[in-house]
């Protein structure tokens, strides 16, 4: 089985772009959504309770101590026989209004704080008027009551008042089902809460919360035109789980259209807060060539590339074979800079190309452009290539009519200009004698020139670049097809 470079342990899901490129594009699939509102399942053990009409006046929140020195691992601890989940008004929550909230949930959670602890919070829709937002808390029972020992509303209560301090205005979620809250393993110094909910029609709100005995804290958010855009996963296998915000345009062409552009943000925690990972070349070694590779194939869009080279750097290092040996990470390779720098590049070359692969697959809404998203422009080119030049430079073309790019024509052309333009930038430096991908400079060009042509029929630039592509390679029936059609066009 081949194995991932940053964990033997885990399988390389990319493994094959080093061996089988061709393959990539039909053996991937979509990624599935999830009903429109509807969070990611969380945790079992949930427990709710309905809420009655009325809400009490005054709520009262009481803060207890915890141990300030982390313990074992206290496992969750089950509700006692009979006791049930707090209130609304044991959370705060005190503005009455008829359509707010379902209900109170509550988890127990593992904690490392010298105590149970439990975390609750709305559950449904939250209120507009008045308005309400969403409300987590950790709590425990000392005795026989509940007692909260901090709490956090989720949001503003309008669109211009932040509720949670957080300078990048999180918004919050509107809608929070009972499984929407979940613990989840980040480190262990903290109380880790994902928050995964629905915004709008469609929309999903994600947040991390840290809770540090004393002190729930906004670590992260992110929020899209789709729900579940989040996740936290230890992507580098050293037991610090990163946090993975999915920042994918969903509005290519329009929501309902299926296309999309994937992007994500790793964020790693670095002993004090998650910090976005941001790809660093290495200053020196024998391995700083395949880093840079690696890098520019990122700029030019090539993510199998970039993954190749990446991966190439890292069996290079020095360290990597301190990192493979079956025994704990070592210091030496931990205070490594250049290794350090590998592993944070190769999370976030990685999660990328998962993430644009799985979107390229044949049944995907419009493969083609899929494909140019992920850099793989020969596999893009080729539903083109069964098609005659008279019917695939037509404005009713194959490629256009009944797909989602009929009508976004001029959208199609300007994603595939800027796609293309940064390949052909970037393209040359990437290539090498050695190289086992083919980065098609025709297969570029030939796609631009005929989205280009489509858009503006007689461009002169489209017809340019259409009759480059034939020259670069003549022995292409498509390339050299379409150029002697285009040529005979007024």
């Amino acid at each position: 089985m081949l194995r991932n470079p940053l964990n033997p342990l885990r399988p390389a899901s990319l493994s094959l772009f080093l061996v089988l490129l061709p393959a990539i594009a039909t053996a991937c699939t979509p990624v599935a959504s999830t009903p429109d509102g509807q969070a990611s399942p969380g945790p079992s053990g949930m427990a709710t309770s309905a809420l009655t009409p009325t809400l009490a006046a005054n709520a009262v929140t009481t803060t207890v101590p915890l141990t300030a020195t982390r313990t074992a691992a206290l496992p969750p601890a089950a509700l006692p026989p009979g006791v049930l989940p707090p209130t609304l008004a044991e959370l705060g929550v005190t503005a009455p209004t008829t359509d707010t909230f379902d209900a109170v949930a509550v988890i127990p959670v593992t904690s490392t704080l010298g105590q149970p602890l439990w975390v609750a919070h709305t559950t449904g829709l939250r209120g507009y008027d008045p308005g309400g937002p969403h409300v987590v808390a950790v709590l425990n029972r000392p005795g026989d009551a509940w007692h909260v020992i901090d709490r956090m509303e989720l949001g503003a209560d309008t669109a211009d008042t932040a509720a949670t301090p957080d300078p990048d205005g999180y918004y919050g979620p509107d809608y929070l089902g009972p499984e929407s809250v979940a613990q989840a393993a980040i480190e262990p110094t903290h109380l880790w809460l994902t928050i995964d909910g629905g915004v709008g029609a469609h929309g999903g709100s994600f947040g991390v919360l840290s809770f540090d005995g004393a002190k729930l804290k906004l670590e992260a958010h992110a929020g899209n035109g789709f729900p579940g855009v989040g996740r936290v996963e230890d992507l580098d296998g050293d037991g610090i789980g990163e946090v993975i915000l999915d920042r994918t345009d969903a509005y290519v062409f329009c929501y309902a259209c299926g296309v999309r552009e994937a992007s994500v943000d790793v964020l790693k925690w670095r002993g004090d807060r998650l910090e976005s990972v941001t790809l660093q070349p290495l200053s020196g070694g024998d391995n700083a060539a395949d880093a840079q590779r690696a890098l520019d194939a990122v700029s030019g869009g090539f993510w199998h590339a970039a993954y190749a080279f990446i991966h190439g750097a890292i069996q290079e290092d020095p360290y990597r074979v301190q990192f493979f040996h079956p025994r704990p990470i070592t210091a030496t390779v931990i205070a490594s800079p250049s290794w350090e720098i590998l592993m944070d590049d190769l999370m976030v070359i990685q999660a990328n190309t998962e993430a644009r692969s799985a979107l390229a697959g044949d049944d995907s809404a419009y493969p083609l452009l899929q494909r140019v998203f992920v850099g793989d422009w020969p596999a893009a080119v080729a539903p083109l290539r069964d098609i005659s030049p008279e019917r695939l430079f037509a404005p009713d073309s194959p490629l256009v009519s009944g797909t989602p790019a009929e009508g976004n024509v001029p959208a199609l052309a300007e994603r595939i200009a800027t796609a293309a333009g940064r390949a052909l930038v970037y393209g040359p430096t990437v290539v090498d004698g050695t190289s086992r991908f083919d980065l098609s400079h025709p297969a570029i060009l030939f796609l631009r020139g005929w989205s280009a042509w489509l858009a503006a029929p007689g461009d002169a630039a489209a017809r340019a670049d259409i009759a480059k592509a034939a020259e670069l390679a003549p022995d292409d029936a498509l390339y050299t097809g379409s150029a002697e059609w285009v040529a005979a066009q007024p």
